[in-house]
């Protein structure tokens, strides 16, 4: 399984004195033969090794779409604002001090809210120049350009009316929203910030305001649309995603080799590294980070037994075992910190069987969730109801998880006619005057463990008259497929962010569609209705009710089959000395 692409997160793993290494937590992330790291092959202490599951599709913010991508992101750009991984409270990173937040009472813009922040005088590109607002308004330009393949991270941002740059400080920034959304500074904060000179050279975007951009027809051959064209084009080339890849964070991209290893290197002299009350993702000790790309959970863990490498997250659960009780022995450290993440098999919702709400609840009583979490979890994770991890505040605790129950399966299928009218042992039905038979396919990476978790259910259908064939496929293969809506199930994981969860992205009809992170195409307008009121509702006690009854929502329609909330699993060299944190990026 892997991380759902909307908003999605990565887990963060602090090596105290050493560095924060991000710690790709997919869940089943693919198998292929690839090259081992050279045994024996780090040299000094400076250099921590990191097992990478997945390769990333490029590394580049606003265009990137692998949990992969955004564990290396983190450590060459900047946000003006994140989270603290030790203390889990939003800090400033490339600001002074959190921004001025004013509510907007009169004028065009009542309801709104206002930011006033200033970039910290030390921050500065690699050139030297200063990280200014500049940079600021272009990367938010950036995200809504209509011609970029991926906006998801517009969408978070529609609030936003104007962005204002101070004429004498160009530190000094303010925001004006046209709302008072529930993420309102996290989303004013949170985007990574781009050195405009390398970027957008040419200075393409420099005479269009935002609301150019937004209201541009992109079928037209206005001088807006040619413009923003071009700069896509561009924006989204290779070489910005490989060759000339630059943030203001403290590493930089120094090799990338396909298939094999990424490194990433510590700038000398970098901003960051004299300042008394710096973010910790601004800590940079080692000189190198090297990331090598072994995707098979067996040939990376036995590199990292052989000590080929030094940091493993997301060990099968056996492997974790083995380990357990020999660390010692073995110089190696073990840790199984709970993560804001929950595993769920999606329905494509339109399929002309799963748009059956009674389909999809019997495909749900054939999986058994407690041989699952027994078996291939070893116990380290909890049964989940729906797309709200059990750790939250807000979770749903009257919803009781959905059991293995074959007859009840059959009896829901036989209710909405799906009978073996050919006596095949396949549950047929006519529909539209065409014999159909219930013959689904189930994506699913190609590690072990995620093929294992289609042929449990696969078992169990068969006894109901479901045939699932499991195809086992990379990652990039079959997200676009799935998002297209070409498929019928798949094995995924969805991370989730500090604080409350926005679950526009993921479950309202608006983002159903075939470039949309609504990837089980779920269209219902009460969710729709609970949602929209979710993030506009500032008053706690009444949004936390309003997300119980998105829960219970989901749990009638039962859009997905969910599975569970994992804890981490993570093996490292007992040299390191680690702190684990639940945030993800």
């Amino acid at each position: 399984m892997t991380g759902n692409t909307v908003k999605s997160t990565l887990s963060i793993q602090s090596i105290t004195g050493v560095a924060n290494v991000s710690l790709v937590l997919l869940l089943l992330t693919a198998i292929s033969c690839r090259e081992s790291p050279p045994k024996g092959s780090q040299t000094h202490v400076e250099e921590v090794r990191i097992n990478l599951k997945t390769e990333p599709d490029r590394i580049h913010p606003v265009l990137s779409r692998q949990l992969s991508a955004r564990q290396i992101e983190r450590f060459i750009f900047n946000p003006l604002e994140d989270y603290n991984p030790l203390t889990l409270e939003l800090e400033p990173i490339l600001l002074k001090e959190r921004p001025s937040i004013n509510p907007i009472d009169t004028g065009a813009f009542a309801g709104g809210v206002r930011y006033d922040m200033e970039i910290r005088h030390e921050a500065t590109w690699d050139n030297g120049s200063p990280v200014t607002g500049f940079d600021y308004l272009f990367s938010i330009k950036a995200l809504f350009n209509p011609f970029l393949t991926s906006r998801i991270q517009a969408s978070y941002l529609e609030s936003v009316a104007e962005i204002h740059i101070d004429s004498i400080n160009p530190r000094r920034i303010t925001v004006i929203t046209n709302d008072n959304y529930m993420y309102g500074e996290e989303v004013v904060c949170g985007a990574q910030i781009y050195p405009r000179h390398i970027y957008d050279p040419d200075q393409t975007l420099f005479g269009l305001s935002l609301e150019d951009i937004r209201d541009v027809d992109i079928d037209s051959d206005s001088e807006s649309a040619v413009l923003l064209q071009k700069f896509a084009n561009r924006f989204s080339s290779s070489s910005f995603s490989r060759d000339s890849v630059s943030g203001s964070g403290p590493y930089t991209l120094a090799d990338w080799t396909a298939d094999q290893q990424i490194v990433l290197t510590r700038k000398e002299n970098h901003w960051s590294q004299d300042l008394p009350d710096s973010h910790p993702l601004l800590a940079a000790n080692p000189m190198r980070l090297v990331y090598y790309i072994i995707p098979d959970e067996q040939t990376a863990f036995t590199n990292l037994k052989a000590g080929n490498l030094d940091i493993m997250s997301d060990v099968l659960p056996e492997q974790l075992n083995s380990v357990m009780g020999k660390e010692s022995e073995l110089n190696l450290q073990t840790y199984t910190p709970s993560v804001l993440q929950y595993y769920f098999i999606p329905y494509n919702n339109q399929h002309f069987a799963l748009k059956d709400r009674n389909v999809r609840t019997a495909i749900s009583h054939l999986m058994d969730v407690e041989s699952l979490i027994k078996e291939l979890f070893f116990g380290l994770a909890a049964p989940t109801v729906g797309p709200v991890n059990p750790a939250k505040p807000y979770y749903n605790t009257s919803l009781k998880p959905i059991a293995l129950d074959i007859n009840k399966a059959i009896e829901l299928l036989e209710a909405s006619g799906w009978k073996d009218i050919n006596s095949d042992g396949i549950r047929d039905k006519e529909i539209n005057g065409d014999l159909k038979s219930l013959d689904l396919r189930i994506y699913t990476t190609k590690s072990q463990l995620s093929q294992d978790v289609a042929v449990l259910l696969q078992a169990n259908a068969e006894q109901a008259g479901v045939r699932i064939e499991v195809i086992p496929n990379d990652i990039g293969v079959f997200l676009p497929e799935i998002r297209k809506g070409n498929f019928e199930m798949a094995t995924l994981a969805s991370v989730q962010t500090l604080g409350y969860t926005d679950p526009y992205n993921s479950w309202h009809s608006d983002n159903s569609g075939s470039t949309g992170s609504n990837l089980c195409k779920l269209q219902n307008p009460k969710v729709d209705e609970v949602i929209e009121k979710i993030r506009s509702t500032l008053d706690e006690k009444e949004r936390r009710n309003l997300y119980l009854e998105f829960q219970e929502l989901i749990y009638e329609e039962q859009p997905a089959l969910f599975l569970l909330s994992p804890q981490t699993r993570l093996v490292a060299n007992g040299d390191l000395q680690l702190v684990t944190s639940t945030m993800r990026p």
